[in-house]
This record gives structure tokens, sequence and C-alpha cells, in this order.
């Protein structure tokens, strides 16, 4: 069964950030879903999911405004849409390179290094690029909180709570690393 008074409240937060926009092509819609994990995303046409862990998380409305405004930013920006692109092209030219790796070292040693090197190139570029637009999400979400009224420095302790958390619920790493 679904919590009307939580949905109502992510559709209104979420509605008062997108009015900030202006003509977009296609209606945005919010969906919470029932989930522990602290986590939000968007998926291109608009569509922005939160979990009840991650509203539990938030000790208010700005906090739950700056998770929705750098949601609303990735779909703004396309990122979705655009890392789609991009991984096409960049496996297309990964496996060109895999390819001549194979002709060129003819199944040995070095055709081994030149599919590695492609395959982590490939890996490299399309993080660049995630960081990239984490980056712009954040940075137009602070400016969509300030314009919908909502203290900007809501997002940053949420984003610094949510490093803690994932310290927290990570493994832990050897100090020798």
């Amino acid at each position: 069964m679904r919590d009307l008074s939580l949905q109502a409240f992510i559709n209104r937060v979420g509605r008062s950030l997108v009015n900030q926009i202006g003509p977009t092509p296609f209606v945005y819609d919010f969906f919470v879903i029932k989930a522990h994990d602290p986590n939000a995303f968007a998926i291109p046409g608009g569509h922005i999911f939160i979990t009840t862990g991650l509203i539990g998380m938030a000790e208010n409305e700005p906090e739950v405004a700056g998770v929705l405004s750098h949601e609303i930013s990735h779909v703004k920006g396309r990122h979705v849409d655009q890392m789609i692109e991009r991984a096409k092209r960049f496996n297309i030219a990964a496996l060109a390179a895999m390819i001549a790796g194979a002709i060129v070292g003819r199944g040995g040693k070095a055709s081994e290094a030149i599919v590695t090197t492609a395959m982590a190139g490939s890996e490299a570029m399309m993080l660049k690029y995630t960081r990239e637009n984490e980056v712009d999400a954040d940075q137009n979400g602070l400016y969509l909180m300030i314009k919908a009224g909502y203290d900007p420095y809501a997002l940053i302790s949420f984003l610094k709570k949510m490093e803690k958390n994932s310290l927290v619920m990570s493994p832990q790493i050897p100090s020798t690393f």
C-alpha cells in the first residue's frame, strides 16, 4: 500500500523545484519506492525515484528538496541520455581496438595488453563523464533550490550525511591502500 501523504509531500516539493526550470519537453513524475536503502535516481523522460530509506535520512524538507533538485538536474541536463550515447561510442571504439589487438598481436600477450588497455580506457572515460554529470547536477540543483526558496546548504549537508553513511556501510579498506 502506498503512503499517499508521503507521495503528496514528494510531489509538492518536486513541483516547487520543477516550476523553476521553465518549459520542459515532458512532465516530471515523482515516485516513492518503499526500500531501506537510501537512494534516488532519475531516468529519461522526467521520471524521478526516491526511496523511503533516503527520505528517512533527511532531517527536513530542504534536504529532500536538495536530493530532488539534484535528480531533476540530471533529467534537465539529459545526463542519462548522454551516458547511453557515449557508452555506445566507447563500446564501438573499444571493440575496434580489441579486434585490432587480436589481429596485430595474433592472440598472444600483445593482444591481451591491447584488449586490456582498450577496456580500461573505455571505463576511465565513462567514469570521467559520470563525475562531470554529478558535479553538473550538484551545481544546477543548488541553483534550483535557491530559485525555489530553499536553503542550498541543505543539499551540501545531506551529501555529507550520504557520504558518511556510505563509509559506514561499505567494507573497510585495509590501511595499506
